[in-house]
């Protein structure tokens, strides 16, 4: 059993685990943390139906229980990629947050999910537009400060954040595009390092 294998491997795939477009709508119309990672979580009860994957166990977004207790803990934390990008302090205080939760666990493996959505702008006559003006103001400043690059800066900034004390794997992915958004989605995965 390799726990840390498996949640890379569902992490790399997720976007082919929605139907076509109901990732992009997910992530364009709201805060989709707890869509991710009830996915990710029954992903993994399917692979290992000897364990028990719970959600909201014990303040952890996800353990993963065997007859003898907790084997890994899972935290997750979705934050837009252009605060982060352009070092938005109540985007980056959401990154610390995460690591502070991790750092309580100890209990058997721990690792940290942090999925950065990139989304470009919908017409500013669109309703989402109007609902979401702060986010999509924020990602037009972070686009005009980064030209075609906020993504990877975004993930610039979570090294210089993580890598001193975490090791990382990311992936970036297009997901689609869902009412009149274009989407893309950084995934970081971090474990604590020894």
């Amino acid at each position: 059993m390799n726990l840390k294998r498996s949640i890379s491997k569902v992490v790399r795939v997720l976007p082919t685990l929605f139907e076509p477009g109901e990732l992009p709508y997910y992530l364009s119309t709201s805060k989709s943390e707890l869509h991710l990672r009830d996915r990710i979580a029954f992903c993994l009860q399917s692979e290992y139906p000897l364990l028990t994957c719970l959600r909201e166990y014990k303040r952890s977004d996800l353990v993963i229980v065997s007859d003898s207790g907790p084997v890994c803990h899972v935290e997750f934390k979705l934050i837009y990629a252009s605060g982060v990008a352009i070092g938005y302090s109540p985007s980056l205080a959401q990154i610390r947050k995460l690591t502070r939760q991790m750092s309580k666990l100890g209990v058997g493996q721990s690792y940290g999910i942090i999925f950065l959505p990139n989304l470009s702008a919908p017409s500013t006559s669109s309703i989402l537009y109007a609902s979401k003006k702060a986010y999509f103001d924020l990602a037009a400043r972070a686009e005009s400060m980064h030209p075609g690059k906020v993504t990877p800066m975004a993930l610039e900034q979570c090294k210089r954040l993580l890598s001193e004390h975490y090791h990382m794997q990311h992936s970036i992915q297009k997901v689609g595009n869902s009412i009149g958004v274009d989407v893309e989605l950084l995934t970081i995965c971090i474990e604590r390092k020894k």
